[in-house]
């Protein structure tokens, strides 16, 4: 994973490929683990933006907790409320269809963490809950949500993660024609992604076990 080459916003809107990304896998396997990785890389490499951890399994608890109330209209400080401009915070279980309004219409200019998005987003997400994935790039933000397997990412936000970060999952049966029918970009290279990670031995002694990446730069020629 070349994270540089990830996160690299240097590059002005319409060139930069801003990522929103899947992470997807069964318990234990290291996704939350990932997520922290991510998220030192992107505050080391850019100390001047910010990262909103949506914490809905408290996963993240050794970084501020903040408000939506505080998101939206600044941070009390010595009586005066100030918008919050760089670094990490989490915002713990909220209303979803609150915090989703807030990071489609409102965020931007940084790093989305979404924990247990398939509760976030729901089996049948809205109009409104597809406009965080498809609005990110012209507000500037890289996002990632994690799923607990293929199944459990909903079918109409398939075709909008441009990238999946695999872990094992607990999905059984699964071939290249099931992928496609269940709507994944690119069935062929997202299946030999997917289960190249189901093979993989499990690591008693790791605390992130292996992963594999499709991404669908493939299709570009």
């Amino acid at each position: 994973m070349n994270f540089i080459k990830q996160f690299d916003n240097s590059k002005p809107v319409g060139v930069r490929d801003y990522w929103c990304t899947a992470i997807v896998g069964e318990k234990r396997q290291g996704k939350t683990t990932l997520a922290k990785l991510l998220i030192q890389h992107y505050i080391g490499l850019y100390p001047e933006k910010k990262v909103l951890i949506y914490d809905v399994s408290n996963a993240f608890t050794e970084y501020p907790q903040t408000t939506l109330d505080e998101l939206q209209n600044g941070i009390l400080k010595g009586g005066i409320r100030k918008k919050w401009q760089r670094g990490v915070l989490r915002l713990s279980m909220q209303n979803h269809e609150e915090v989703l309004g807030y990071m489609a219409k409102e965020f931007g200019n940084g790093l989305l963490i979404i924990d247990e998005a398939t509760a976030v987003f729901g089996d049948n997400p809205s109009d409104n809950h597809k406009a965080v994935l498809i609005t990110h790039t012209n507000r500037r933000t890289d996002i990632y949500a994690i799923f607990h397997s293929l199944a459990y990412v909903p079918k109409r936000l398939r075709g909008y993660f441009w990238h999946y970060h695999f872990f094992k999952t607990p999905d059984e049966g699964i071939g290249e024609k099931e992928i496609a029918a269940m709507g994944f970009p690119n069935p062929k290279k997202f299946y030999e992604q997917w289960a190249t990670a189901q093979k993989m031995p499990h690591q008693e002694d790791k605390k992130m076990q292996k992963f594999t990446t499709f991404s669908r730069e493939f299709q570009r020629t």
